[in-house]
C-alpha cells in the first residue's frame, strides 16, 4: 500500500494537471455539520484553506497542509491566534492583490 501511495505522488508530479477538491465553507461555530471540529471532515488529513468573507465570497489568506487531524490542526491555530503567537498586519494585508473564489 505504502509503494502505492508513492507511485501516486510522483505522478501528480509529474502531471500536466492535478484536480484538487475541496469542501466547505466551515465555521469554528455554528452546527455540527458546518462545524471545523465536528464535521464529517475533520477527522481527516489533507490541504486546507483559511478564508475570510469578501465581496460575497471567499478571501483565501493561507493555505496549509497538515498530517494530523483538520480538527487538531484548526486548533492548533486558534491557540495560537489567541495566544498572540500569529500576529496579524493589517497595514501588510490592505496593500496586497485580492481575488475572491
Amino acid at each position: 500500500m505504502k509503494n502505492q501511495n508513492m507511485i501516486i505522488k510522483v505522478y501528480a508530479m509529474i502531471a500536466d494537471h492535478l484536480f484538487v477538491q475541496f469542501f466547505g465553507p466551515y465555521y469554528f461555530d455554528g452546527n455540527e455539520d458546518e462545524n471545523v471540529f465536528t464535521n464529517r471532515l475533520s477527522k481527516k488529513k489533507g490541504v486546507y484553506l483559511l478564508t475570510i468573507p469578501f465581496q460575497d465570497k471567499f478571501l483565501v489568506y493561507y493555505v496549509g497542509e497538515t498530517s494530523v487531524s483538520f480538527a487538531n490542526r484548526l486548533l492548533q491555530h486558534v491557540q495560537n491566534y489567541l495566544s498572540g503567537f500569529y500576529k496579524v498586519d493589517l497595514r501588510m494585508y490592505a496593500r496586497m492583490k485580492r481575488k475572491a473564489y
